[in-house]
């Protein structure tokens, strides 16, 4: 049996798998862009369709947080497992709460990106 129960693995990472696959694909698209000397904002295009997928993780924030933080008190091996994944290498020091936050941080950052590209194109250019 797992250090966390079942019926909170979906309450704690809601549909990151779902945001991971996204930013794969982006990230992918991204590369083949830049080997290809193409417009960035077409690979944003190519995926905007799925970033709806972020709705649910963010209004799921809050839950998330309660959860960890009722495991955090009531299941030593949770905390045990927490821990020992923090104090890895892989994990750069940073807490779980850390991880949590990252997609909700990452999809408000994207309009200033965005933003910011525009800023530094061309108007004259065909990426504008």
């Amino acid at each position: 049996e797992g250090c966390i129960p079942a019926h909170y693995l979906d309450v704690i990472y809601c549909n990151c798998e779902k945001l991971f696959e996204l930013h794969l694909t982006l990230f992918k698209d991204l590369l083949q862009a830049e080997k290809q000397q193409q417009n960035v904002g077409l690979s944003f295009m190519k995926v905007i369709n799925l970033f709806p997928q972020y709705n649910n993780y963010c209004t799921n924030q809050l839950n998330a947080i309660e959860t960890v933080q009722k495991l955090q008190k009531t299941n030593e091996s949770f905390v045990e497992f927490v821990k020992l994944m923090e104090s890895m290498g892989e994990s750069n020091r940073q807490d779980l709460h850390s991880y949590l936050i990252k997609p909700f941080q990452r999809i408000t950052r994207y309009p200033l990106l965005l933003k910011e590209l525009l800023k530094q194109t061309s108007k004259s250019s065909k990426d504008y």
